[in-house]
């Protein structure tokens, strides 16, 4: 409960120590659709909040593109996540006389259940010395105290960078996300600040995310001075296809973005088999944190990462059952009660699990136990 007070109480302070919005800060990117800040938790999170990336995802990259008129020039991102980490690449101003790059580099961590922290350092390259040395640096949280809320902030130009002679502001996004039926609609509302102006004054957006059946997902999002966005995205079982385009409150084209994501972990669709059995091994160590030593070493599986493909097996209705192979274990008599309380929570579901185990001690034989059948 403290956790949770301390959190709520950092995200109350970040939201109102800010007062307005300054300027369009010229180290905003301009190529990305719009997400909000407390409902980033995939690649996303590169791009606006990076506390997103502690929920520890598989392998995920977006290419994203975006045009103004029927040339379809326009400003470009390449975006990569795993695990923990994010990068991305942008190449903008293709459609003014200063084009530069801007560098990202992420990673994001957790406090405690439902409670993550991110940070992202940005850098720039271009021939135009004013985009030549600019940085920025940007610090996110992300609050999940139920399923069906989530609270975000993120405060960005922490090092107060100089463009053309002048600092940049420190500015604050915060946002509050609700999923009222479950998983298939998401609402948002986001606000944009900085301590230069009042709060009356400050950019807010409204979004919502429906997804009317698997694999189709529909957006929209106004903001407080009538300008709108509408989006929609085609998922396959590692691909999704999109676009998203934005239009001022006259009616007016703006920008348009197309964007290609592929992910290690499956999303939702009407493009996939109905009778998947996943295939789950259990065997020596599994840590409460990976510990292996340097890039090349060997990674060892983490609690949280079985557990959370247990219960996302659990919600994946593609996937009928799980397959264990149990292979002798070296944990102890807490972790070994935990797997097998997930197992029996995943059957709650009315899937099956079958379990595979040639030779083990108790503690394998115990897990092997919840199983439906075992050979």
């Amino acid at each position: 409960m403290r956790k949770v007070i301390f959190a709520s109480s950092i995200l109350f302070l970040m939201f109102f120590a800010a007062s307005g919005f300054c300027y369009q800060s010229p180290t905003e990117s301009f190529v990305l659709p719009y997400n909000s800040v407390a409902s980033s938790d995939d690649i996303s999170a590169v791009g606006y909040n990076p506390a997103g990336l502690g929920l520890r995802r598989g392998f995920q990259s977006s290419f994203f593109h975006t045009y103004s008129d029927s040339s379809f020039e326009g400003d470009n991102a390449w975006l990569l996540s795993t695990g923990r980490l994010g990068f991305s690449v942008e190449w903008l101003g293709n459609v003014t006389p200063q084009t530069y790059r801007k560098y990202t580099l992420a990673h994001g961590g957790r406090f405690a259940d439902g409670f993550y922290w991110g940070t992202s350092y940005s850098w720039f390259g271009s021939r135009y010395e004013d985009y030549a040395k600019l940085s920025s640096w940007k610090l996110g949280l992300l609050l999940r105290p139920f399923e069906f809320v989530s609270l975000g902030a993120i405060a960005k130009d922490l090092n107060r960078p100089r463009f053309q002679g002048e600092k940049i502001c420190v500015s604050f996004d915060c946002g509050l996300a609700v999923r009222p039926i479950g998983d298939r609609l998401t609402l948002s509302v986001d606000g944009s600040m900085s301590q230069k102006e009042k709060m009356k004054d400050a950019d807010m957006i409204y979004r919502a995310e429906w997804e009317p059946f698997d694999g189709f997902v529909i957006s929209g999002d106004i903001d407080n001075d009538g300008n709108f966005g509408i989006g929609g995205r085609i998922n396959l079982p590692n691909l999704g296809l999109g676009s998203y385009n934005s239009i001022t409150k006259d009616t007016d084209f703006n920008r348009g973005v197309t964007f290609l994501n592929l992910s290690e972990d499956r999303y939702r669709t009407l493009f996939q088999r109905k009778d998947n059995f996943l295939e789950l091994k259990l065997s020596g160590k599994i840590v409460e944190e990976n510990t292996r030593v340097g890039i090349f070493g060997k990674k060892k599986p983490t609690m949280i990462e079985v557990l959370n493909e247990i219960r996302r097996a659990q919600e994946d209705k593609s996937i009928q059952g799980i397959i264990l192979r149990i292979a002798p274990l070296d944990i102890g008599l807490a972790k070994t009660q935990e797997i097998r309380e997930a197992i029996l929570d995943f059957k709650e579901s009315g899937k099956s699990v079958v379990a595979y185990l040639e030779f083990g001690g108790n503690k394998e034989y115990y897990i092997a136990t919840a199983a439906d059948k075992s050979g």
